[in-house]
């Protein structure tokens, strides 16, 4: 009587065994199906980058807001601090970050559309805010002579 209980017993238990392992296998291979939201960093226009990087206050906009206008900081360069050090080496608020250490950190974007446009942001990140903001670009790129 005791072996088809403990018998019983086991067959359960490999079979959670069995649903706990293949449930996040199976989650992950339906995850495509569903659509991910809204796509955020796809500026069509050299303006548009202009215009989300206005939309950046230093000393207000959190980190977290980042991705809101367009800059998502899991798609950013970072920026070593000796490279900030030399971008930036006149300004007292980037010497305060520097001193931080790790609750400052650079961020570089490079959104462009091919070879229509390009443009270049870098935000300073003090403590989760941004502190320091720098954006530079060509609305327009020129190869050799002729504009594209």
């Amino acid at each position: 009587m005791k072996k088809p209980d403990a018998h019983r017993k086991l067959m359960s238990l490999l079979c959670l065994l069995l649903l706990a392992a293949a449930g996040p296998a199976l989650l992950s291979a339906c995850s495509g199906l569903f659509p991910d939201g809204p796509k955020t960093g796809l500026f069509e226009s050299y303006d548009q980058v202009a215009d989300s990087f206005d939309r950046i206050v230093p000393g207000m906009t959190q980190a977290q807001d980042l991705k809101g206008f367009g800059f998502d900081t899991l798609q950013a360069d970072l920026l070593p601090a000796r490279e900030v050090a030399r971008r930036f080496h006149a300004d007292p608020g980037v010497a305060a970050c520097l001193d931080a250490g790790p609750y400052c950190s650079a961020l570089a974007f490079h959104p462009g559309h091919g070879a229509r446009w390009s443009a270049d942001v870098t935000l300073l990140v003090m403590n989760g805010r941004v502190i320091h903001k720098v954006f530079s670009g060509s609305p327009e790129r020129i190869l050799g002579i002729f504009k594209v």
